[in-house]
C-alpha cells in the first residue's frame, strides 16, 4: 500500500473531513461498501473529535497488535503515527515516538525481529515529526535491532545514520550511544580496536559532558571488551572504577552487574584458585543483587553461578542455581532468561551423562534461536544437540547438527562481512585520526597561548616586585633621613637649654639637665638606627624627655604616661621617635605658657594592628583642626612626612588631628604598628 503523507489539506476537529483523508490514503470510504473500513475510521474519529488520548491509547493497541500479527495492522499503524503530528499538537505528537522507543527497548534482547518491525515504525514516527533527535532514537534502535540479529552491515550503516543525526542535533546522549553502539558493532564482529576506540570515544564524550549513567555504561562494555581481548588488568581497572561510584551512590544493582562481570573475568583465569574466588566474587554479586530487589539481575547471577559450578564440576550447587534461575525466569515471564537455564540444564544434565535428558533442554534451546532468528542461540543448539546425539551414539543426527552448528558459526564469521567491517573501520579510523590530530594541534596553540601568558604574567609580577622593592627602600631611605633631621633638631633645643642654665650660673641644676640629655641622646642615637623599637622603648625615651623639659620650667607642669591593661608594651612594635615630637609640641605651646598647675598626658591604646596615642595638655589651647595644623613646628612637620611615608609602606592608615576640648589641646594619633616576623 502506498501512501501520500504530505499531501494533506489542513485539517480541524472535524469529522465531515475525514472522507478527504481516506481519499488521500487512498482507503475504502467508511460511508460506502468497499469492505471493511472500521479499524481505520475508528482511530480517525478519534483524532478528528478532540479526543487525543483515545486516539493514541488505540494506536498503541495497534502497534501492539503489529508486533504479533503485522500483515494485519501495520500499515493502519503506519497511517496513524503519519497523522498524529499533523492533528495534534508538537508535544503530542512526540509522545507516540517516546512511548514506541520503550516498547521496542523492552522486545530487543528477547525478540529482536518483532523489535525489528517496531524499530521501523519508530523511524516513521521519528520522520513525521521532522526532529533529528528523534530521527538518531530511531536509527539507534534499528541498528541495536539488526545487531541482534547479527546483521552487521545494517547495524553499522544504521549506528553511523544515529551518529551523524545525533552530531546535527547537537545531542550528547544520542552522540554517546551512538558510539558505543558502533563498539558494539567491533565486539560482535572481533574488531577489538574498532571497538575500543568507539567505545573510548564514548567514555570521553561522557566525561565532557558529566553523563555519569553513560560513563559507567561505557566503562562497563570496555571492561568487557578488555576482557575480551585477554587485558585483564585494563578489565579490573575499569570495573574498580566503575564499583567506587556505585559504592558512593549506594547503588545496589550497578554493585551486583559489576561483581557478576569481575567473577566471570576471574573464572576464565587459569588455575582453580582463580575458579574458586570467582565463586566468592559471585557470592558477594548474589548478595548484592539479592539488596537490589533486581530480580533479571539475580537471574542472570544464578546462571552465572552454575557455569562456574559446572566448570568446578561442583554439579550439586549447579543444579540448585539453575533451578532458582528457572523459577526466577518463569516468575518474570522472561523468556530470554527462561531459554539460558534450559541451556544450562542442558549443560548440566550433559556433565552427568543424561544425554537423552539433555536433548530436549537442547531443543528448547535451539527452537527459541529459530523462532526469534538468534543466531548465538541456534548455534548453541545444535552444538548442544551434536553432544548429545553423539554421546546417544547416532552419528547421523550428529553429523547433521555439526554441519548446521559449523553453518551457523560461519555464518556469524562470515569473511566477507569482515572485510566490509574492516574497510568501514579503516575510513572511521583515518577520520578519527585525522579529527585527533586537529584537536592535538588545537591544544597545543591553547597550551603555548597558555605558556606565552603565564610567562607575560611572571615577567610583569617580577617587574612590580622590584619596583615595589626599590620604592619601599627609597621610603625607608626618606624616613631615615626625616629621622636624622629630628635628631639635629632635638640636640638644639637641648644645647639651647643648656646654655641658658650655664650664663645663670646654675651648675647643679646644668648638671643635671645634662646626665638627663646625655641618656636621653643615647636612647634617640640608638634609636635613630633601628627600624622599629617596642612602646616601651618609646615610653621609656618620653618619660626621659619630659623630666627634662620638666627640670628646665622648674617643676611647673606634671606628666602622666597611661597604656590600657590589654596593651603588651614589649610585644607592639613602632617606628622610632614618631609620638616625642607632638609631645614637645605639648610642652613649648601648652603648659609652659602656664605659671604653674600644667599638666601633660599620654594614653596608648591599641585597635586592631593601629596604635593609638591621645596627647592631651591643659595649656591656652588651640582650634581644632583636621590635617596639618596651621603654625606647627618644624619637628610636627617632618614628624607628619614620616608618618604619610610609613603609611604607604606598611599599608596601613595612619593619621593625626586635633580635637577640641574645655580647656588645652588634644592630640589624637594613630599610628601603623610593624610586625617582626
Amino acid at each position: 500500500m502506498s501512501y501520500v503523507s504530505s499531501s494533506f489539506p489542513e485539517v480541524r476537529y472535524f469529522p465531515g473531513r475525514m472522507l478527504v483523508i481516506g481519499k488521500a490514503l487512498r482507503l475504502p470510504c467508511p460511508c460506502g461498501s468497499g469492505g471493511p473500513a472500521r479499524p481505520w475510521y475508528d482511530r480517525l474519529g478519534h483524532v478528528f473529535r478532540p479526543d487525543l488520548p483515545a486516539a493514541w491509547s488505540r494506536t498503541k493497541a495497534l502497534v501492539d497488535r503489529s508486533t504479533r500479527k503485522p500483515p494485519y495492522a501495520r500499515p493502519h499503524a503506519i497511517i496513524l503515527l503519519t497523522l498524529m503530528p499533523l492533528l495534534t499538537g508538537a508535544q503530542d505528537a512526540v509522545r507516540p515516538c517516546h512511548d514506541l522507543f520503550t516498547r521496542t527497548d523492552s522486545l530487543l534482547e528477547q525478540y529482536p525481529e518483532k523489535a525489528l518491525d517496531l524499530a521501523r515504525l519508530t523511524r516513521t514516527c521519528a520522520g513525521s515529526n521532522d526532529r533529528p533527535d528523534l530521527v538518531a532514537e530511531a536509527h539507534d534502535r534499528l541498528a541495536r535491532a539488526y545487531l541482534e540479529l547479527w546483521q552487521f552491515d545494517l547495524a553499522q550503516a544504521h549506528a553511523d545514520s544515529a551518529l551523524r543525526m545525533a552530531t546535527d542535533a547537537e545531542g550528547s546522549p544520542q552522540r554517546i550511544r551512538a558510539h558505543r553502539l558502533l563498539g558494539e558493532v567491533g565486539l560482535r564482529t572481533g574488531d577489538l580496536d574498532v571497538a575500543v576506540d568507539r567505545i573510548e570515544e564514548a567514555l570521553t564524550l561522557a566525561i565532557r559532558t558529566g553523563d555519569v549513567d553513560e560513563e559507567m555504561a561505557a566503562r562497563m562494555r570496555l571492561a568487557y571488551a578488555h576482557y575480551v581481548g585477554h587485558q585483564t588488568s585494563v578489565t579490573y581497572t575499569h570495573l574498580d572504577t566503575c564499583e567506587t561510584h556505585y559504592r558512593t551512590t549506594g547503588d545496589a544493582a550497578g554493585l551486583a552487574a559489576v561483581y557478576n562481570r569481575r567473577a566471570i573475568a576471574m573464572a576464565e583465569d587459569d588455575g582453580l584458585d582463580s575458579i574458586e574466588l570467582a565463586r566468592m566474587v559471585m557470592d558477594t554479586a548474589l548478595y548484592w543483587g539479592r539488596l537490589s530487589g533486581d530480580s533479571s539481575e539475580l537471574c542472570r547471577i544464578h546462571i552465572n553461578m552454575a557455569l562456574i559450578s559446572m566448570n568446578m564440576t561442583d554439579l550439586a550447587p549447579a543444579s540448585a542455581h539453575t533451578d532458582t534461575a528457572e523459577h526466577l525466569a518463569r516468575a518474570l515471564r522472561d523468556s530470554f532468561l527462561l531459554v539460558h537455564a534450559h541451556e544450562n540444564k542442558a549443560q548440566l544434565l550433559t556433565h552427568l551423562n543424561r544425554p537423552e535428558a539433555a536433548l530436549p533442554e537442547c531443543r528448547v534451546l535451539l527452537d527459541y534461536g529459530i523462532r526469534h532468528g538468534l543466531l548465538r542461540l541456534q548455534r548453541d543448539g545444535w552444538l548442544c544437540v551434536m553432544n548429545c546425539m553423539r554421546e546417544l551414539g547416532d552419528w547421523k543426527a550428529a553429523y547433521e547438527a555439526a554441519w548446521k552448528y559449523w553453518g551457523l558459526n560461519e555464518q556469524m564469521t562470515n569473511k566477507t562481512v569482515r572485510e566490509h567491517m574492516l574497510r568501514r573501520s579503516l575510513i572511521t579510523e583515518s577520520a578519527r585520526r585525522e579529527q585527533a590530530m586537529q584537536e592535538a594541534h588545537a591544544a597545543r596553540l591553547v597550551n603555548d597561548r597558555l605558556w606565552a601568558l603565564l610567562i607575560g604574567v611572571v615577567l610583569v609580577a617580577a617587574a612590580a616586585y622590584l619596583v615595589l622593592r626599590q620604592r619601599g627602600r627609597v621610603e625607608r631611605e626618606k624616613a631615615r633621613a626625616l629621622r636624622l633631621r629630628i635628631d639635629q633638631h632635638l640636640v638644639g633645643n637641648a644645647m639651647a637649654s643648656l646654655s641658658n642654665y650655664v650664663l645663670k650660673e646654675e651648675r647643679l641644676q646644668a648638671y643635671d639637665v645634662l646626665v638627663r640629655y646625655d641618656r636621653f641622646i643615647r636612647d634617640m642615637l640608638d634609636h635613630s638606627a633601628a627600624e622599629a623599637i617596642t612602646l616601651r622603648q618609646e615610653m621609656d625615651a618620653l618619660a626621659n624627655y619630659l623630666a627634662i623639659e620638666q627640670a628646665l620650667c622648674g617643676g611647673r607642669f606634671t606628666f602622666a604616661l597611661h597604656v590600657e591593661r590589654a596593651l603588651d608594651p614589649d610585644a607592639v612594635h613602632l617606628a622610632p621617635m614618631l609620638v616625642q615630637p607632638w609631645v614637645e609640641n605639648a610642652v613649648k605651646h601648652g603648659v609652659k605658657a602656664l605659671p604653674e598647675g600644667g599638666r601633660i598626658e599620654v594614653r596608648f591604646t591599641l585597635d586592631g594592628r593601629t596604635l593609638q596615642v591621645v596627647v592631651e595638655d591643659n595649656g591656652p589651647g588651640m582650634r581644632a583642626t583636621s590635617g596639618q595644623q596651621t603654625g606647627a613646628s618644624w619637628g610636627t612637620r617632618i614628624t607628619g612626612a614620616r608618618l604619610k611615608a610609613l603609611s604607604r609602606r606598611c599599608s596601613q592608615p595612619g593619621s593625626y588631628h586635633y580635637e577640641t576640648v574645655e580647656r588645652g589641646t588634644r592630640l589624637v594619633l594613630r599610628l601603623p604598628t610593624i610586625r617582626m616576623d
